[in-house]
């Protein structure tokens, strides 16, 4: 009796380890970009900026192309992070990294709990999870690249709810249904998944007994809806948009040799080599092919056969991630084959290895444990022999630097901070703002629009214009002073004339002189993102001057909204300019300190101009 409690203990111990393992990864993960992620955007995010789509719910918006697909998903949780975030990237993917990896790991866990009802079995099944949490997968680069992992996890739901049926069935159905048009609109991949899932269900069902024959054909059915509609409209941004090009270059197809070396190099990533061992590598992604056609193969027998219950289902899950991670291998194959840059190709190897980057080999990851699940089942339920197999890949996964997450994120952050570098260096968008680092195109409209929009990382950045000559005629003044309109100013601690020669006079009766400027059309200073404010000024004491401004929501001056430069004694006039930047535009009431003492002084010129308004039309 000691020695079996003994031994529960151990294994009760092992289960928990093996258990808790992808989750500490998961930790390990977030705290690792919380430790060095840095707040700008990089690549395709620039895009949103530039165009200044980033906040929009326009169907017209929502429904355009983004890398050679429909994806209205993406679009709303990027406009969500702008509204709840203000698009702050460490925010976002560390919200986006653990509602995804988590939904997965959730999912997987319950999935494998209707196969393997041991708990040390399915806990060391559970943690090949390794895999799919290993560095360099959706997060790191851009903020929405997570996207892509989205509709992989309601087509798993959606297999799990055909698997357990845990509620009433209508309920069951509209889930099935939801699940299939987000996931659908998610991303392509999403659109072709679904209807690959819905076409097997419908087939399986065949060869069900009555009753889970018929909730599955039905699943299959309901779910055929929206994945015909999604493939549809995604077919028509492919064919009907793009004309059958990817980005200026031809599609590849299975006849090609590169499309295979190019999935293989996809199979060998997944496994966590690198393109420094492509030999080994390129066995293993060989190996770890075959025995997953070998286990698609048993799971078309277990289905066909009718097997016991576990491994009827274990056969239906795997088949259906298996046909779903396949179709999806073939779309990016399909269209980034031919991305390589001019001549970098040359021999297999060369396309073998070029497989290897970016993050498209993540679904795969997710069909490890289901191969050695199927074998499992076929090999009459070894357990000692299938809990050996599982530790010794667990330790390879993570000899292989699975839970490298630090230093990943340490090198990840010298590309970040070489453009935020740069952008802080450039210290302008009077010119030509290049940071390639950051993106290959002028990121000059892009920074506006975040200014506009009030992006989190604007908030660090030196924004700098060059002032408007005093005598420039364009844009037009929202306010110049004038003999018609010096009487339309409040002044205040001071009384004020205007001389022969057309200056303005002010003399100091208290400390704080003053001026109240109205410029008029509030619907026209609330549009305004950027004041440009210059003044030709002259004081007998070097002195500081000071200008107030009250937002939208704001009722009075405050302190903490205002600008101060110094203005030196001299007896010629001195020009100085404010540049007041606020993403909520302004009210139409300024107030100029000219001096912070009292004292007299003279004002020639006076001008307020809006340089940025809020559809970014921008004054140079």
């Amino acid at each position: 009796m000691r020695k079996y409690l003994e031994k529960q203990r151990w294994i009760q111990f092992a289960t928990t380890l093996l258990l808790l393992l992808p989750i500490l990864s998961l930790a390990l993960n977030a705290i690792s970009w919380l430790r060095y992620g840095i707040d700008i955007p990089v690549a395709d995010e620039w895009g949103d900026y530039i165009n200044g789509t980033l906040n929009s719910f326009n169907p017209r918006i929502l429904f355009n192309t983004v890398n050679d697909t429909m994806s209205p998903l993406y679009r709303i949780f990027n406009a969500l992070s702008y509204y709840y975030l203000d698009a702050n990237s460490i925010a976002y993917q560390l919200i986006s990294m653990i509602v995804v990896l988590g939904a997965f790991l959730f999912l997987q866990w319950k999935l494998l709990s209707l196969v393997l009802p041991n708990q040390l079995i399915r806990a060391s099944t559970f943690s090949l999870s390794l895999l799919i949490l290993q560095p360099d997968t959706y997060w790191g680069g851009t903020n929405g690249a997570f996207i892509q992992a989205v509709p992989l996890i309601f087509n798993l739901a959606i297999l799990y709810i055909v698997m357990r049926e845990p509620w009433r069935a209508s309920l069951n159905y509209s889930i099935i249904f939801i699940s299939g048009l987000l996931s659908g609109f998610s991303y392509i991949s999403g659109a072709f998944g679904s209807l690959t899932q819905s076409l097997l269900f419908i087939l399986i069902s065949r060869f069900m007994n009555k009753n889970d024959g018929k909730f599955m054909l039905n699943a299959g059915l309901v779910l055929l809806i929206p994945a015909v509609v999604s493939v549809l409209a995604q077919l028509w941004i492919l064919l009907g948009v793009q004309h059958g090009v990817h980005s200026g270059t031809a599609f590849s197809t299975p006849i090609e040799k590169n499309f295979w070396l190019y999935i293989l190099g996809k199979v060998a990533r997944s496994l966590m080599f690198t393109p420094e061992h492509l030999r080994p590598a390129f066995a293993m992604a060989l190996i770890a092919t075959l025995l997953s056609l070998v286990a698609s193969y048993l799971s078309i027998k277990f289905i066909i056969k009718n097997a016991k219950a576990e491994a009827l289902k274990t056969g239906v899950i795997y088949l259906s991630l298996f046909s779903i991670i396949a179709v999806y291998l073939f779309l990016v194959a399909a269209g980034r084959v031919y991305l390589y840059p001019a001549g970098k190709i040359i021999t297999n190897r060369d396309m073998f290895a070029y497989g290897f980057p970016r993050f498209h080999y993540f679904w795969i990851t997710l069909l490890w444990p289901w191969v050695i699940t199927v074998f499992f089942y076929r090999f009459k339920e070894k357990v000692k022999p299938f809990l050996i197999t599982n530790c010794v890949a667990v330790f390879l996964i993570i000899y292989a630097g699975a839970l490298n997450h630090p230093q990943y994120y340490e090198d990840n952050a010298v590309q970040r901070s070489n453009g935020l570098k740069c952008l802080i260096g450039h210290g302008s968008v009077d010119s030509e703002l290049l940071c390639p680092d950051l993106h290959f195109v002028d990121l000059r409209k892009g920074l506006i629009n975040a200014v506009i929009l009030n992006a989190a990382f604007t908030r660090s950045l030196p924004f700098q214009l060059s002032p408007i000559p005093l005598e420039q005629t364009s844009p037009l003044a929202l306010f110049r002073l004038e003999p018609s309109n010096f009487s339309s100013m409040v002044v205040s601690n001071a009384t004020g004339l205007i001389s022969a020669d057309k200056t303005y006079q002010f003399k100091a009766a208290n400390d704080d002189p003053h001026l109240v400027i109205n410029m008029g059309d509030f619907a026209q200073t609330r549009k305004c993102r950027i004041l440009d404010v210059a003044a030709s000024i002259k004081v007998a004491q070097t002195s500081t001057a000071q200008l107030f401004y009250i937002t939208q929501d704001q009722s009075q001056f405050k302190e903490q909204f205002s600008l101060a430069t110094e203005v030196k004694a001299s007896n010629q006039f001195e020009t100085i300019h404010f540049t007041i930047t606020n993403h909520k535009g302004f009210s139409n009431l300024l107030r100029l300190d000219p001096t912070n003492n009292m004292q007299d002084f003279e004002l020639k010129d006076l001008v307020v101009r809006c340089r940025l308004n809020d559809k970014a039309f921008f004054y140079e």
